[in-house]
Parts: C-alpha cells; sequence; structure tokens
C-alpha cells in the first residue's frame, strides 16, 4: 500500500480588473480583466512553458486545461536558482539537488479562472508567485496607462455585522497615497496627506476616553467599505467595536477577511500534489460558493 500524507491547502478570491492612469496619474478601474484571452495570447505567441522576467521573480506557466462551464485551470511556477535543498540519505553527507544551467527549483501555484463572473481563485503559497506578481505578468500584455489587479473579494456576511455593532476605533496605515476624486471618506483623508507630499502615513480615528461613545455609523461604515476596495493604498487597517457598553472590546483586521478556502488533499508521500486532483477539487468547492461569490460581488458593502 502506497503512503499518503494528507496536504491542507489554502485558497483565495480575487476580481481580475483592468485600471488606466488618468491625466492626474490617478489609477481608475474600467472593467474586468477577460484572463481567458490573456492565456490565448500567451498560447498564441508561445510564451506557455517559456521563462518570464518579473520585477523579483522569474514565473512560468507549464499547464492550462479549459473545463466545461468556462472553467480555466492554470499551473505557475516562481523558479529560482538560489537556496538551493539538499539531499540527505542517512549516513551520508548532504548534497544540493544538482541543477544544469537551464534549470531551477520550481514552486507551483495553481488558479482556477471562471470566465463567466471574471473570478480566480487563487492557490496561496508563500514560496510561490503572489497575485500580485500575477496581475504584473498579467499587465505585460496591457497597452500603455493599462494595468492588471487582481482585487481581493471580500466576506460580505462580517461587513454587514458592523452595522450592529458600536465602532469607537479605526486604526489606518497607508502606503502609495495617490488621490482620487471618485472616493469620499478615504478620498477627504488622502487629500489632507498629499497636501504635505506625503506618501505614506498612520491615523486613529477614536472616541478618546469615552468609551460610551461611538464613532459615527454611517460614515464608518463608508469608510470601511472604501478601505477595503483600495488596497493598494492601505498597509493595515483595524477596527476595534462591541456590542453594547459592557460588552468587551473586539478588534477586527479588515483585511484578514478575505474570501477564503481550505482543501485537504491525499498526496503521495515523495511525490507532488497532482495538477489535475489539485484543479479538480477546487472546481467543485468553487461550485459549491458560487452563490455567496456572486452575493459578495453584487454587494457594495
Amino acid at each position: 500500500m502506497t503512503d499518503t500524507y494528507k496536504r491542507l491547502v489554502r485558497f483565495h478570491y480575487y476580481q481580475a480588473l483592468i485600471e488606466r492612469v488618468n491625466e492626474k496619474g490617478q489609477w481608475i478601474r474600467e472593467s474586468h480583466f477577460n484572463v481567458a484571452d490573456w492565456l490565448a495570447k500567451l498560447s498564441d505567441e508561445g510564451d506557455i512553458r517559456r521563462n518570464v522576467e518579473l520585477s523579483d521573480c522569474i514565473a512560468y506557466i507549464e499547464n492550462v486545461k479549459f473545463d466545461k462551464e468556462s472553467f480555466y485551470s492554470v499551473r505557475f511556477f516562481k523558479l529560482r536558482d538560489i537556496n538551493i535543498p539538499s539531499i540527505v540519505k542517512e549516513g551520508k553527507n548532504s548534497e544540493p539537488i544538482p541543477l544544469e544551467d537551464d534549470e531551477y527549483i520550481g514552486e507551483d501555484m495553481n488558479m482556477l479562472y471562471d470566465k463567466k463572473l471574471g473570478v480566480c481563485m487563487i492557490q496561496s503559497n508563500r514560496m510561490s508567485l503572489s497575485a500580485s506578481r500575477i496581475g504584473e505578468w498579467m499587465s505585460k500584455k496591457c497597452e500603455k496607462g493599462y494595468r492588471v489587479s487582481l482585487l481581493p473579494i471580500y466576506n460580505t456576511k462580517n461587513l454587514a455585522s458592523f452595522k450592529k455593532k458600536k465602532i469607537s476605533n479605526i486604526d489606518i496605515s497607508f502606503a502609495n497615497i495617490e488621490e482620487n476624486n471618485s472616493l469620499q471618506s478615504l478620498g477627504d483623508i488622502i487629500k489632507g496627506m498629499r497636501k504635505f507630499n506625503g506618501l505614506t502615513g498612520h491615523l486613529t480615528i477614536s472616541v478618546g476616553k469615552r468609551t460610551t461613545q461611538q464613532l459615527d455609523n454611517d460614515g464608518t461604515l463608508e469608510l470601511i467599505t472604501e478601505l477595503r476596495e483600495n488596497r493598494e493604498v492601505v498597509k493595515s487597517a483595524k477596527v476595534k467595536m462591541k456590542d453594547d457598553d459592557k460588552s468587551r472590546t473586539e478588534i477586527v483586521d479588515l483585511f484578514d477577511d478575505v474570501l477564503h478556502d481550505y482543501i485537504s488533499f491525499d498526496v503521495e508521500v515523495k511525490k507532488n500534489l497532482d495538477f489535475d486532483e489539485e484543479r479538480l477539487g477546487m472546481i467543485q468547492r468553487y461550485k459549491e460558493r458560487v452563490d455567496e461569490i456572486t452575493q459578495a460581488l453584487n454587494m457594495k458593502g
């Protein structure tokens, strides 16, 4: 009997969106980015199974498969020729895995794309490509002044629950601040910081020592929505809230609520997780969550 082990894999859900830069240098979201067309272009130009240099790594697509119901499955790799693992045999000295000049250590990462909804289900693997690096790769095919962003899809159930809470504090750290006139509460804050030519900043909005008071609910919910929808300029955002004056204060990280899933796979010892097994598991789980994903996409907060 073959020895196997359980591998628990985490996945996050994203929207693929096209952004353009306006005359003020601001990035404005325009429409969905068609990942299927991007994959077709890569195939036509012979870029499948070809090394691609990104800003801080080398990327590689090994396999692309199309399934019924408009599902595309892609197996990415992040390639490296540093920090090479070793082969160890009992009683022997360890030896680094030998690599030829054109060989690399590859860290895999799989993605499922639903063409109907424009949603990407992306495997989380800190050793492999991140969603931002995939967006960078997709942006290579864009015209000048355009880019692709993968926007996380958030759990709308928890966002709705803010309406029932007494919020006393919002703590925000900014990065790469850009003015955006389409924003309301967040736009006013950014405009004030840009007045000093600041590109990063830290802001706390609080009721202070008035523990029985709370921040304005409508304004706070508007700000929370804008913070979540503009992750590129916000490094972190946390909210302090409670049910009533007597209950315990709860601290919520606004960016630790991306819609995600875990899938457990049986993997044979000394072998990789099979691409076909993982993609079929992803499709099954995606179908189970599609109603919730659709609801999240249709809700603005």
